[in-house]
């Protein structure tokens, strides 16, 4: 394992430089999920909860009353006017639906009967409440003037408001994700730029002719080197991926360990390892200082802009996402604002997380062979 740790020794030299790119996204990270923790809200489907005060008998009353059942939670809280009230105030509901007698009939009949809603002030649920359940009752009347009985007309409300989606803000642990999600997008671009500069310096100081001859006159074969030299890389990815890890388990420490967190840890890590085998192939191509600068400041930041890293893969046009989807960066950050999508893990499908540490795989099995192939090629000059 000479060239192993002779290589690590190269690396260190370059560590204040990793150290600048890291501590630069690190600190950009940190800056965006702050101003996104106090940015504008978030919303995820939910159900809301409603008390409904039945007091008419007919068909339309009932379904309407199921149909509140089926899309809110219902709660009993009595039938008084200070029931209501105080269910109200204490926020156990966020609407409260009375429905008068002869309700259906007059509404079967062509009228504008009206139901009774008393909602929590100032609450966008209640808001939302009301507009959804006044839809169904405004879609009921349109299909019973179109000549439907009560039966009829209910189901089918119900059935062109089965999609309707329910909405509530996020709460602080939902809010968290979608920061994680956002921190580990941005960081994308410290793993690229911190390992493709440090990988190609380091492969370009070891490859120089004093430290080369010494090292092939040892009798070790090029295959080996190169080998040695992949995991030393390898070990670097993942000391990257430790420090952007260790600053997440501070700010997101609950929200890292959930199913989502610790997936999206997963896949970062996967795309630092991809990223290693990308530097690998190219340190091997590199023959100047400028060149390793050039590839890691290209690569990094077209990758950055095209796949999502700075500006959210659903603000970008349709012609920059075909772009994209060439590079492995693209298929990390897709897979990050899944997961980040996901507010119920017992029933979600997590088929595409593994398509897309598939496509990392293939990218970072791709590169190694080529990395390999280059290396086998030099090592043949170096002996003519």
């Amino acid at each position: 394992m000479t060239v192993f740790y002779n290589y690590l020794k190269i690396q260190k030299k370059h560590l204040p430089t990793i150290l600048m790119y890291v501590g630069i996204c690190v600190g950009v990270s940190v800056l965006i999920s702050i101003v996104n923790s106090g940015g504008g809200s978030s919303f995820v489907s939910t159900e809301s909860s409603a008390a409904v005060i039945n007091r008419d008998d007919s068909r339309i009353a009932e379904a309407f009353t199921d149909y509140v059942k089926e899309n809110s939670e219902v709660i009993d809280i009595g039938v008084s006017e200070n029931d209501m009230k105080d269910a109200l105030f204490e926020r156990k509901v966020d609407a409260v639906f009375t429905i008068p007698e002869g309700f259906g009939e007059e509404l079967m009949a062509g009228k504008d009967p009206r139901i009774l809603i008393r909602k929590v002030p100032d609450s966008t649920e209640s808001h939302f409440i009301e507009m959804q359940y006044n839809n169904y009752i405004d879609l009921v009347k349109v299909y019973a003037e179109a000549g439907y009985t009560q039966d009829e007309a209910a189901e089918a409300a119900e059935k062109a408001l089965a999609s309707q989606v329910r909405v509530r803000l996020l709460d602080e642990k939902s809010s968290d994700l979608e920061n994680l999600g956002s921190y580990y997008n941005f960081a994308s671009y410290g793993f690229m730029a911190s390992l493709l500069f440090a990988t190609g310096l380091s492969m370009l100081a070891f490859r120089r002719r004093p430290l080369l001859d010494r090292t092939v006159s040892s009798g070790i074969r090029g295959a080996s080197m190169d080998l040695q030299i992949l995991l030393a890389n390898s070990l670097l990815s993942v000391m990257v991926f430790a420090v952007f890890f260790a600053l997440a388990s501070v700010i997101y420490r609950d929200t890292l360990f959930s199913v989502q967190g610790l997936l999206m840890s997963a896949n970062a890590l996967a795309f630092t390892l991809c990223i290693s085998a990308i530097a690998f192939f190219a340190g091997m191509l590199i023959k100047k200082r400028e060149a390793a600068s050039g590839i890691a400041n290209v690569f990094s930041l077209g990758s950055a802009f095209l796949c999502g890293a700075f500006v959210p893969q659903s603000m970008l046009g349709e012609s920059v996402l075909r772009l994209g989807r060439l590079l492995p960066a693209y298929w990390y950050i897709l897979s990050n604002d899944q997961l980040k999508m996901i507010t119920d893990t017992a029933d979600a499908d997590f088929s595409f997380y593994i398509k897309d540490l598939l496509i990392l795989a293939a990218y970072g099995l791709v590169f190694l062979a080529a990395g390999f192939l280059a290396g086998k090629r030099d090592s043949f000059i170096r002996r003519k």
